[in-house]
């Protein structure tokens, strides 16, 4: 018994005269993680780096594009699709990581897996927003895997303040929008598009499927303004020719803002 208390005062001794510094303890240990991660994050860049170099998939003419790519297989599968059709593409990836698509006209249900047969047959992945309803289980992992984006309207906010900000967060996205909001005809198309592009500062590109040529693709790049009557007047130019599955169904490239703007 007098040996343990002996010993137990020893131990007790040496705890007061040495005491843990806590705080510089977690500080040191924060540091020794974060050069850790550091580390590794360089380790797997590398890796990547030399991963896509001896990739049997990567072209050796290939150029870099900005924008984010649909890869070989989506590729594949957007070429077949539009092959059996018998639709062809027209136009070149925007030099821009960012851009709101405008996917129009719309005037049925088969403008959604035409618009992602063009767009992964050109090599472009794309972006698109949903409600938070399309996202349950067991369907998240696909809708995201289609490159949706969840949006929850039930919450307070600005719906287009929250895409702009989806878009601004991301590293590269092209984000599409059907104006039209439906697929019958309207007498305006919904701005959302308009004012996502202002947000988020990034340009707007006229993307279209054209049934009547069987074609589709992507045309200029339009930047947002403070003159929606401008950028408006090259939108529906650009339009104007591009028939959609269902004409008499097409809703003309017009917003409210224009008429407002004019009174």
């Amino acid at each position: 018994m007098g040996y343990t208390s002996s010993m137990g005062a020893t131990s007790s001794e040496k705890t007061s005269d040495h005491p843990v510094d806590t705080a510089a303890l977690k500080a040191s240990l924060a540091a020794s993680v974060e050069a850790l991660s550091d580390g590794m994050e360089d380790i797997a860049t590398k890796a990547r780096a030399q991963v896509q170099a001896i990739s049997p998939f990567t072209r050796a003419d290939a150029t870099p594009a900005s924008g984010p790519r649909a890869g070989w297989f989506l590729r594949s599968c957007g070429k077949l699709w539009l092959r059996v059709a018998g639709w062809k593409t027209v136009g070149d990836m925007p030099n821009s990581p960012y851009a709101v698509f405008i996917a129009s006209p719309h005037t049925s249900n088969w403008d959604l897996p035409f618009a992602l047969a063009v767009a992964w047959a050109m090599d472009i992945r794309i972006s698109w927003a949903g409600k938070s309803s399309l996202f349950r289980f067991p369907f998240a992992g696909f809708m995201r895997w289609l490159g949706g984006i969840s949006i929850d309207r039930s919450k307070p906010g600005n719906q287009v303040e929250k895409i702009a900000q989806a878009v601004r967060a991301a590293d590269k996205m092209y984000l599409v929008v059907a104006p039209s909001g439906t697929r019958s005809k309207r007498d305006h198309w919904k701005s959302g598009f308009y004012h996502i592009a202002k947000a988020a500062n990034v340009p707007i590109l006229l993307a279209f499927l054209d049934y009547e040529r069987k074609e589709g693709g992507l045309g200029p790049l339009v930047y947002a303004s403070d003159d929606v009557a401008h950028d408006m007047a090259q939108i529906r130019a650009f339009y104007a020719e591009k028939r959609g599955k269902y004409p008499a169904q097409e809703t003309v490239p017009r917003l409210k803002e224009e008429d407002a703007s004019a009174s």
